[in-house]
């Protein structure tokens, strides 16, 4: 650009560049021509505007809320930087504030439709449901065949509990348009809290061919597993791309244990074996399951090579299961190379701290094993461990802490949901464990593991309503009818208050 342009001129052609970069879906890149533009000119609506859309792009919702700010600032009549800013408050929960800019939209087009879809959405969140279902209908009246205003009638029927109508609703406009991804969601909503697994792997197979991101091939590859379809969940696992995180292979590994799905299977299955990041999870599955002889397979080629770098966490995935297998002396000599270079590494730390419990140097037990709990707490095997160091030490109601804690912000880890079962079913606390096993199944209604444990615990107790409906959901993920009458679990948070509480 000519140093001897105006600041406007710099401005208004760093804005053309960043355009032309936004339509070929090179967001970052535009990013940085728009920084340049508007330390030129920060008075343009229009440039903030296109950053606004870039950091949409890239999913950066705090920058792209403050971009259509500074729009809506300079321009204060601005449809799309209102518009962007009823939905951004929308997705962050700020419903009076999502409301509001839908509003100004009202006063400046009376009876726009997206508008009244945004305050309806937002008068669900304010728990104003009589006023959205007002607005939907306003939307209906104006366009019958309003997915939108269909899927709002639907969002009031799932809240009031009645999901037979809620599903229903949505028949039509899903007839229409099966690729509508506002329907395809509030289904999904639907079929997970209904457990409907048939129409639950239709519908996030759709989405995740829709908007194949790393969340929804996921969802997609958790329905075909609790749906006991071990193949196909393997080549969507398959199809990602790699990714050797914790955070996906935690992922993986609950996905698997809620379906019920047997590690031989798995093994077996060759969509799974090709992945080496895939075969790191069905290894740490295999620890968490007591199934340490199937790892010393899985993981055979790291065992014939040195503990380097870029292999920590499958080293030290080895190192617990030959721990576990007897071979000790190998294991910790494993374990102590993977410290050496991650020394929080979980399965590592544990090798440790299992060896030093054994050894009663419960201090050093100790010392390792709160910090797998508090880096991993997914792992019941540290709140296991944590448990009989307490014990050990003769510290009875320490040890019924760290299993309460084990059970605290459980989310969708079973094994753990397993070990706190049993420690509370061996002193007969059956009331806890039913509260426990009903949080869980609230949250997690695709979990056929999960429905196990809760149809057991409600047997235990006589509870024979807890057993048919336990029955009924375990018979859904089998693929069987639904039988509607049979609601699901419901309020998982207050359910788990009397054990929290005690």
């Amino acid at each position: 650009m000519s140093a001897c342009s105006s600041p406007a001129e710099r401005a208004a052609a760093a804005g053309a560049q960043a355009q032309q970069l936004l339509d070929g879906g090179r967001y970052r890149e535009a990013v940085t021509q728009l920084d340049y533009a508007l330390r030129e000119r920060d008075d343009l609506p229009g440039l903030w505007l296109l950053l606004g859309r870039a950091k949409m792009a890239l999913r950066d919702a705090p920058g792209a809320y403050a971009a259509y700010r500074n729009a809506l600032d300079q321009d204060p009549s601005n449809r799309e930087a209102l518009f962007s800013l009823s939905q951004l408050s929308l997705a962050a929960g700020q419903y009076g504030e999502a409301e509001d800019y839908a509003g100004q939209v009202l006063l400046l087009t009376p009876g726009e439709p997206n508008a009244l879809v945004l305050q309806a959405f937002a008068a669900l969140g304010l728990g104003r449901a009589a006023d959205a279902g007002r607005l939907a209908a306003e939307v209906l009246k104006n366009d019958p065949t309003s997915e939108l205003g269909f899927t709002i009638k639907s969002m009031i029927a799932y809240r009031d509990g009645d999901y037979a109508e809620a599903a229903s609703l949505l028949q039509e406009p899903f007839r229409r348009d099966t690729n509508s991804i506002d329907v395809l969601r509030q289904l999904r909503r639907i079929y997970r809290k209904t457990a409907d697994i048939r129409n639950m792997v239709i519908v996030t197979g759709r989405i995740a061919r829709l908007q194949p991101d790393e969340i929804n091939q996921l969802d997609y590859a958790r329905s075909l597993y609790a749906a006991g379809d071990v193949a196909r969940g393997g080549r969507v696992l398959q199809a990602m791309k790699p990714d050797t995180g914790a955070t996906r292979r935690s992922a993986i590994v609950a996905m698997w244990m809620n379906g019920a799905v047997a590690p031989e299977m798995l093994t077996a299955d060759s969509a799974i074996g090709g992945k080496k990041w895939v075969r790191l999870a069905l290894a740490e599955m295999c620890n968490r399951m007591g199934r340490a002889d199937l790892v010393l397979g899985i993981l055979g080629d790291e065992r014939a090579t040195d503990v380097r770098i870029d292999n920590v966490d499958g080293q030290g995935a080895l190192a617990a299961a030959l721990f576990a297998t007897g071979h000790r002396s190998e294991a910790i000599r494993r374990a102590q190379a993977v410290l050496a270079i991650e020394e929080r590494q979980p399965w590592a730390l544990l090798v440790r701290a299992w060896d030093a419990f054994d050894r009663k140097a419960l201090d050093a037990a100790l010392r390792d094993v709160r910090v797998v709990v508090a880096d991993s707490p997914a792992l019941s095997e540290g709140h296991e461990l944590l448990a009989a160091i307490y014990r050990a030490q003769g510290e009875v109601s320490a040890a019924d802490r760290a299993v309460v804690n084990a059970s605290r912000n459980l989310s969708d880890e079973v094994d753990k949901l397993q070990y706190s079962v049993s420690y509370l079913t061996d002193k007969s606390k059956l009331g806890m464990v039913l509260s426990l096993t009903k949080d869980f199944v609230a949250r997690n209604p695709l979990s056929r593991a999960g429905w196990k444990l809760r149809r057991d615990a409600c047997a235990s107790t006589g509870d024979t309503g807890c057993v048919t409906r336990a029955t009924e959901f375990l018979g859904r993920l089998s693929g069987k009818s639904i039988d509607y009458s049979v609601d699901p679990e419901e309020g998982g948070a207050s359910a788990a208050e009397e054990f929290f509480a005690s």
